[in-house]
């Protein structure tokens, strides 16, 4: 049985084809020789749907951004969210409290139900982010939107130009009456989920009078604060003093409530800290209390 050998095609012929194939690829001079040719690559074309997909994925990061959900019912934002009224109704807005004076209220529901079908429940503030602004008077109709956006299963997103100083502002304020939590915990909380989180000078002192007047204390040094309000809230917390008054006379003035003062309410133990500043009596919830002749806070100077 004989035995079949393979032969190769000689080099004159496979240059030829080589010439051949770079002149259909528009390449006018080949190779000389067999060894030197070089290998053709096929590059594969872009894909337009990964392109598509990448930008997607970019935009779904960039739209966590734009809001946090602080609690269940809760939610703290800038204004370009507000914008996109299918983007809030996907995160389950019901109830939104715009801070600022410039934003519109783009889509009111008018059903008339505690529910909101059409659109959504609106309440506008039109604060300015300035240290001079008095918060005081926007906390109780704040407040009361979003236990009714709680009552009603829904979300009240709270929004300002940015989230960072007049909605965080509104946000902590809440957290710190109706979830009994310190100004220092809510603004841990708040910054934690929102990073952006930065109330200004201004609103974190109403804030401490709004701690003192809940909890009779103190968790937040201000002028810790003012030097860097973007700093983590472990470097916020006011140095502990060693004065022997307040701890020993706290327990017996909790107990027994204090009658030297005619205006101030039954004291509590208070916070032993240099941030405690003088006790006044102050009311931020006027409106919400049985006696309607309770004083506002004075107005704060720079």
């Amino acid at each position: 049985m004989c035995r079949q050998t393979r032969r190769r095609a000689p080099p004159s012929l496979v240059l030829n084809l080589e010439a051949a194939i770079y002149q259909q690829c528009g390449v006018d001079s080949p190779p000389s020789s067999y060894e030197a040719a070089p290998r053709l690559v096929r590059r594969k074309p872009t894909s337009l749907s990964l392109n598509i997909a990448v930008e997607e994925q970019h935009k779904d990061a960039f739209a966590t951004e734009q809001a946090a959900r602080i609690l269940d019912w809760l939610a703290i934002a800038g204004e370009d969210i507000t914008l996109d009224k299918d983007a809030m109704k996907a995160m389950g807005i019901t109830h939104i409290i715009n801070c600022t004076r410039h934003c519109p209220n783009l889509f009111p529901d008018h059903s008339g139900q505690p529910v909101p079908t059409e659109g959504f429940h609106y309440l506008k503030l039109s604060l300015q982010d300035s240290i001079d602004q008095d918060i005081t008077s926007a906390l109780a109709p704040s407040f009361r939107m979003i236990e009714e956006a709680r009552a009603c299963g829904g979300c009240c997103l709270v929004h300002c130009s940015s989230g960072m100083s007049r909605s965080a502002t509104i946000t902590i304020a809440y957290l710190v009456q109706h979830r009994n939590m310190t100004l220092l915990d809510a603004m841990h909380l708040t910054k934690d989920r929102r990073r952006q989180t930065s109330p200004n000078p201004g609103f974190v002192s109403q804030l401490l009078d709004l701690e003192h007047v809940v909890h009779a204390c103190h968790t937040l040094d201000l002028g810790k604060y003012c030097e860097d309000r973007f700093a983590s809230t472990a470097s916020w917390t006011p140095e502990v003093s060693s004065s022997s008054d307040d701890s020993s006379s706290s327990s017996s003035e909790f107990a027994a409530g204090s009658s030297g003062d005619e205006t101030a309410s039954p004291r509590r133990p208070r916070c032993s800290s240099n941030a405690v500043r003088s006790s006044r009596h102050c009311s931020f919830f006027a409106d919400e209390e049985e006696d309607g002749d309770l004083a506002a806070p004075a107005r704060r100077t720079a």
